[in-house]
């Protein structure tokens, strides 16, 4: 295809394989294989000045309602974070789907310039930061 994958999703969040002593992390090889790596079910948003590109953090927006994920976006402007919202299929709210009418309001919400929100993909807004992160070094 010509293509090379630049973000990755962690199965489940999980960060790590094996069981007990066994355990391992591989999140070190994510950092090396991937620009970014994200995670799921996190309770925050990211801070752009301190997140780790292997272990970004998503809030979950299956199954909530347009409200909750509102307050979701207004805490991380309020912070001046990086939010996050991941989902699996689309239609009904189930805990593990995102509601269709939710999904509408929050388009509508955040492409209202008025309202001051950047929907960009993942690896695009990695790439600002680490630019930004860069020309403070």
């Amino acid at each position: 295809m010509g293509s090379r994958p630049v973000s990755f999703a962690y199965p489940c969040g999980q960060t790590f394989v094996g069981r007990g002593r066994e355990t391992q992390s591989y999140v070190p090889l994510v950092a090396e294989m991937f620009q970014t790596g994200r995670r799921w079910l996190d309770e925050t948003s990211n801070a752009p000045d301190h997140f780790d590109t292997a272990q970004v953090m998503s809030m979950r927006m299956d199954g909530e309602d347009f409200s909750r994920v509102r307050r979701m976006i207004e805490r991380a402007k309020r912070n001046e974070n990086w939010l996050v919202l991941a989902g699996h299929s689309v239609g009904e709210s189930t805990q593990w789907g995102t509601n269709l009418a939710m999904l509408r309001e929050l388009l509508a919400y955040a492409t209202d310039p008025a309202n001051g929100v950047w929907v960009a993909p993942v690896s695009e807004v990695a790439t600002f930061i680490a630019r930004e992160r860069a020309a403070r070094e």
